[in-house]
């Protein structure tokens, strides 16, 4: 006991010094490792920010956030906007009666239409032109209960492109083809895509805008889907083997490159300048075929 009151002091101090030891370890030496893994993670998010700048992109700020958000919003009303429009145009694609026809009623209205297509495309393209029955219309036998409506539609279609052909100069139609409808789903949007070929002669100058009466049908919904154009042979040259059906005459081969006849092609001298040729047109488009009971059912989901 003595000797503790005599050295009282230095263990007091010693005493004193391991106390601060103890803090320094628990309180200084604990914040320092917090702090060493503080700095770990602001190099970390310093290299992010580095590769943001490297890539030639920015870090989103509240502003940018908010106008993506608002972007968003349009896209999501365009969405909208565009199904109603196409529900709406699909309106006038269907066929206009309340159930459809039995195969034998519809069979007579069917071949009606049809031949007053071709007889009044035939008077519009020149009357003579083609002796075709159908003009190079395609006509459909052999209806059964599932596939009357899907002739309704292919008869609007043609009768589209009736109006559109002769209204854009189209000198001959080659023919028409469909392919079976594909059924698909965009969105909330069910729909039937019909796929149709048109292949027509048509001076080169009219192509786009038969192109674009294509697209601005009222009555038929359709997007482009490939364009092949392709020269047909020119004046003096022979026509092409198998061609004897699309060239009857001599005069229809010159009323094609817009003749009268032979006389007149006949008629100019050789440093007149000359119509130039049709071009031959190979057209593949879809029509949008929205499924109108699926939308009424509420099967339009997602």
């Amino acid at each position: 006991m003595d000797q503790i009151k005599k050295n009282g002091f230095w263990i007091l101090l010693g005493l004193i010094l391991l106390g601060e030891a103890g803090f320094w370890f628990v309180v200084v030496h604990g914040r320092s490792t917090e702090i060493d893994e503080r700095l770990v993670e602001i190099r970390d998010l310093k290299r992010k920010l580095v590769r943001y700048k490297k890539d030639g992109t920015e870090v989103p700020s509240k502003k940018l956030v908010d106008h993506k958000d608002d972007v968003l919003r349009t896209y999501q009303a365009a969405k909208e906007s565009m199904k109603d429009y196409y529900v709406a145009m699909d309106v006038l694609f269907e066929p206009d009666w309340p159930t459809p026809p039995s195969p034998v009623e519809y069979t007579a209205t069917y071949n009606d239409n049809m031949n007053a297509l071709a007889a009044n495309f035939r008077e519009k393209m020149g009357g003579e032109q083609d002796k075709r029955e159908y003009v190079g219309f395609k006509k459909e036998t052999g209806f059964s209960d599932d596939k009357v409506t899907l002739v309704e539609k292919r008869y609007k279609i043609q009768k589209s492109l009736s109006d559109i052909m002769v209204g854009t100069g189209v000198t001959r139609l080659n023919g028409i083809k469909f392919d079976d409808p594909k059924k698909g789903k965009k969105g909330t949007l069910p729909y039937s895509i019909h796929s149709v070929t048109l292949n027509v002669d048509c001076p080169a100058e009219n192509i786009p805008e038969l192109i674009a009466q294509v697209l601005r049908s009222p009555t038929v919904p359709a997007r482009i889907g490939r364009v092949r154009i392709s020269k047909i042979h020119v004046l003096g040259e022979a026509p092409p083997a198998g061609a004897d059906e699309q060239y009857e005459t001599p005069n229809v081969y010159y009323r094609k490159f817009g003749y009268q006849d032979e006389d007149q092609y006949n008629s100019l001298s050789d440093d007149e300048i000359l119509p130039e040729p049709p071009i031959k047109l190979d057209l593949t488009f879809h029509v949008i075929d929205v499924d109108q009971e699926a939308i009424a059912s509420g099967d339009s989901g997602e």
